[in-house]
């Protein structure tokens, strides 16, 4: 059953709803706090615009209690527009809009409640970006826990300006739960030894982790590998077996990326540990008034071990995205890209 909350605001000339559900999964408003917070059964995330910042204030697992990013600074974005750096942190941000609406029934899955969409918007006096957050309803079979994000950049100056290292993922953890994690990642698939074997590593010996798609693994050549996919998987588990819980992450991107699990205090001084994922040789020349859409990453919290976790991805994927609709695929020999690593064809995000 789909429930309408009907306590309108107007933002910016776009009145919009405070808060919607769909099934399990919801999605709100506070104007009080201009904090959004949205999530299932199973998972909860409270987005927070204050002070000019915007942050991941809290992600909280609903089965066991844990909070994972309270007081961690989660910066929720990042990129390098026209040669500096942005994130949630870097400030200056402002309300545009924001809208609350309703997932459309996939194709693979009729009569479900497929959940809500979030879409916040906020100005920069350089730039705009939409924030985009799919809240997927639990299934009859399996409650989830996951939100998909991605989001666009538009360039509001007069010149066009460069676009770069542009995250995906974008998580800072709380440092005394860092602790009591495993990193889980599988190496990639290609077809060389160890192919898609999983590696398990303690977070508490090993604090600074880089996964480079394009450096190559054990049995690979650096010029052997074969997409975005072939070294390492593009998902990672950060698991607290003593705890029976964890974190999930991974993103939609087979082009060059790097992946970060780290301890930032290095750095930063705040004791936060960052996981993080991110575009590699693609520099997007933004002209005046174009916009840029991120790739979409996906972030979900489980109960129980990993197979807990990759059963939860995979009725996400079978009742949500497996729609039929890549039909120019069906009928051809390979989906490879033989040019995903060509400089010449590195702007080509389409090709990934």
């Amino acid at each position: 059953m789909i429930r309408f909350f009907l306590l309108p605001m107007l933002v910016t000339g776009v009145w919009a709803a405070d808060s919607l559900a769909s099934g399990d999964a919801y999605a709100r408003f506070d104007p009080a706090t201009t904090t959004w917070t949205c999530g299932t059964k199973l998972i909860e995330q409270r987005l927070e615009l204050a002070n000019g910042q915007f942050r991941l204030a809290a992600l909280r697992n609903r089965a066991t209690g844990t909070e994972f990013t309270a007081r961690a600074d989660s910066d929720e974005f990042r990129f390098v527009f026209a040669g500096t750096e942005r994130t949630g942190l870097s400030g200056d941000y402002k309300l545009k809009d924001f809208q609350i609406s309703r997932m459309a029934v996939p194709k693979a899955s009729p009569g479900i409640e497929p959940g809500v969409t979030l879409v916040v918007t906020l100005e920069h006096p350089q730039f705009l970006i939409s924030l985009y957050y799919d809240i997927y309803a639990s299934t009859p079979r399996t409650p989830m826990g996951m939100i998909r994000k991605w989001y666009e950049v538009t360039n509001r100056t007069a010149q066009t300006q460069p676009l770069t290292e542009i995250s995906m993922n974008q998580l800072r953890i709380r440092e005394e739960f860092v602790r009591r994690l495993s990193l889980h990642w599988w190496q990639g698939g290609g077809a060389q030894r160890g192919t898609n074997e999983m590696h398990t590593e303690p977070l508490a010996g090993q604090r600074n982790r880089t996964f480079d798609s394009m450096s190559g693994a054990a049995g690979y050549r650096t010029d052997s590998v074969y997409n975005g996919s072939a070294t390492y998987h593009p998902y990672f588990v950060l698991d607290d077996p003593a705890g029976g819980e964890g974190i999930f992450l991974g993103f939609n991107y087979l082009g060059p990326w790097v992946a970060k699990v780290w301890d930032a205090s290095d750095f930063h001084g705040r004791g936060r540990f960052l996981v993080s994922s991110q575009l590699q040789l693609h520099t997007e020349p933004l002209a005046p008034g174009a916009s840029f859409e991120a790739p979409n990453s996906f972030i979900g919290v489980y109960k129980g071990d990993l197979d807990t976790a990759g059963e939860q991805l995979q009725d996400w994927q079978a009742t949500y995205k497996w729609d039929l609709t890549r039909e120019q695929y069906l009928w051809a020999t390979t989906i490879y890209n033989g040019y995903w690593d060509d400089p010449r064809h590195k702007q080509r995000i389409d090709l990934h």
